[in-house]
């Protein structure tokens, strides 16, 4: 069996060297390049908070609707735009969501992604009615009667 044996002659060490420089140049540019290419893109810690306290400003707003409850809704900003997702019962539903969120402070614009749950039931009766009504003509529910005064009992005792 014969095998066949390199040998490396001065004549081939400046290729080899050269190989090696460029080899090595190469994966320092690629390391170079990644590890300050991950950092220039990056946000100010600044803009995160911003963004982050813009979110839940918008949250709390929604938790606090006397109408609706958006449990299913999420909240999500970057540079002031927010943006809805989740899902909502009915369309009213997710415009008031939409209105909350472009009333509320920090916030630039808003994308509405919610979307609506299918085959959800709609409430309905007298008295829904009488409030969807009330709500439309800008006329809320009066206020709920005061408590009947209570009076002590008559004292019986004789002087």
């Amino acid at each position: 069996m014969v095998s066949q044996v390199n040998i490396i002659t001065q004549q081939d060490m400046p290729n080899i060297k050269q190989t090696i420089v460029l080899c090595g140049s190469s994966a320092l540019l690629a390391a170079t390049l990644g590890l300050t290419g991950c950092a220039s893109n990056e946000r100010p810690l600044s803009q995160r908070w911003d963004d982050k306290a813009t979110a839940m400003r918008v949250e709390h707003q929604l938790n606090k609707s006397p109408l609706y409850k958006f449990e299913d809704v999420q909240v999500t900003a970057y540079n002031g735009q927010v943006q809805l997702s989740g899902f909502a019962f009915t369309e009213k539903e997710k415009q008031v969501a939409g209105d909350i969120a472009r009333e509320t402070e920090g916030v630039a614009s808003v994308i509405n992604d919610i979307a609506i749950k299918p085959g959800t039931p709609v409430p309905t009766g007298r008295a829904y009615d009488q409030y969807q009504q009330r709500m439309q003509n800008n006329n809320p529910p009066p206020p709920a009667p005061a408590a009947p005064q209570s009076n002590p009992p008559p004292n019986n005792q004789q002087p």
